[in-house]
């Protein structure tokens, strides 16, 4: 359950596979980075672990048919928040994603 009533997940991350490729020996890319930041922030600001939910696919590879279950996270999330980029802007799921 999420921290915002209502919805499922407090925030939906829509990014480009591409963008989050690992280019340091850390072995995982900055969106990895970037959510465990964002959720590490936000459980400081709420003062407790893991109440707020935050959702991203980081299994699909771009190529995959859009299907239901991503559009109804994206329906069940109180933020949508895209990565915008030159690899989102080419990517035909990003765009069905953002619309």
């Amino acid at each position: 359950m999420a921290y915002v009533s209502s919805y499922d997940f407090d925030i939906f991350i829509s990014y480009a596979h591409v963008d989050n490729e690992n280019i340091s020996a850390q072995g995982y890319g900055w969106i990895n980075r970037f959510h465990k930041e964002l959720q590490v922030t936000l459980d400081r600001r709420v003062g407790r672990s893991k109440v707020l939910e935050i959702w991203r696919d980081n299994k699909l590879d771009g190529h995959q048919v859009f299907d239901q279950t991503i559009s109804e996270k994206i329906k069940k999330s109180a933020i949508f928040l895209a990565f915008m980029s030159n690899g989102y802007l080419q990517s035909e799921y990003c765009q069905k994603e953002l619309n």
